[in-house]
């Protein structure tokens, strides 16, 4: 199997040597640098990496992926995305090897996004960055995505762990860019609910006349009423969102969201928290045992890692003591 790992860059000297030894085992190794001035493409150079610069004006994530993965050569099997602070930890080639079927063109893998600091858990997921040579594309201009020119045949490789470790100074504010995709394509649902997510996490205070609140529930209502937004679990989502922005709605909404997908412990999770804040002992009782009988994970980035660890588990004790039931 003839495997490449490519990835774009611009000043990340900082990571190049960690990455270019989690990638050895690749055949070849992809990087299109954006106009690094740290020395970054002569280190992936001297480390073996094959490095085009690359200008994309204007900025967009989806035209950079795609220039780069143009570059690759042809006779290639199998591709991974990786960005220089993201690491392929070890046996990475035999779980692709293994997981990879004749007639694959994606693979979906683990990946874990740092570390929920408060409940002192890894923020787990699966992604799909792991495709074949041909018949993708990536698209929108930020929070791109892997889009198929061709049907496409999905295999899973949870052995397959990419792991990513935020570094807080390298943020860059995306809201601009997050308003110009959805502005290009208003219909496109992804788009709109990650434009939601920034517009949700920018509410700073619950005033009636905050002009951020009331951006975030405009737009997050608009999701909500597309005519084709079907997906359970990002409506669920949304409506944990308007829980935390429309106080006076909170458990309303909270149970709106379990409506929408009784498979998800979040909103059972958030009603506890209210519940307990509340002291109301017998809510909070019921709440967390419906969310505690909720055993099977999805592992989709809109989990909250915290509903699955021992979260739960307390607000159930609690509410036990505090009813003398134990």
């Amino acid at each position: 199997m003839n495997i490449a790992v490519y990835a774009i860059a611009k000043d990340e000297i900082s990571n190049v040597e960690q990455w270019m030894r989690c990638v050895r085992f690749a055949d070849h190794v992809v990087v299109a640098d954006t106009g690094s001035t740290d020395g970054t493409a002569a280190a992936l150079r001297s480390l073996g990496a094959t490095v085009h610069d690359i200008s994309v004006r204007p900025w967009r994530f989806d035209h950079a992926r795609n220039s780069v993965m143009d570059l690759l050569p042809s006779g290639i099997d199998v591709c991974i995305s990786l960005d220089l602070d993201e690491r392929l930890l070890d046996g990475w080639r035999y779980g692709v090897e293994s997981a990879w079927l004749p007639d694959t063109t994606k693979l979906m893998c683990t990946y874990i996004d740092g570390f929920d600091q408060e409940n002192n858990v890894p923020n787990i997921s699966t992604v799909f960055k792991i495709h074949s040579r041909h018949g993708y594309r990536w698209e929108r201009q930020v929070r791109e995505h892997l889009v198929p020119k061709h049907d496409e045949q999905i295999s899973t490789a949870r052995s397959v762990v990419i792991y990513r470790q935020k570094d807080p100074d390298r943020d860059v504010d995306l809201s601009p860019m997050l308003a110009s995709a959805h502005r290009e394509d208003p219909s496109d649902m992804g788009m709109l609910f990650a434009l939601c997510e920034h517009l949700v996490s920018e509410v700073k205070t619950l005033a009636v006349d905050n002009k951020e609140r009331i951006a975030a529930v405009q737009h997050v209502r608009k999701f909500l009423e597309m005519a084709d937004c079907t997906w359970a679990d990002e409506r669920s989502h949304a409506q944990i969102w308007l829980s935390k922005i429309l106080a006076h709605e909170k458990v309303n909404r909270l149970r709106m969201g379990i409506a929408e997908s009784p498979s998800r412990r979040e909103p059972w999770l958030e009603l506890c928290n209210h519940y307990l804040e509340a002291q109301d002992w017998i809510n909070l009782l019921a709440a967390s045992t419906e969310g505690l009988s909720i055993a099977n994970r999805t592992y989709s980035k809109l989990e909250n890692n915290a509903a699955w660890g021992p979260a739960l588990h307390d607000h159930n004790m609690i509410a036990m003591r505090k009813l003398r039931l134990r």
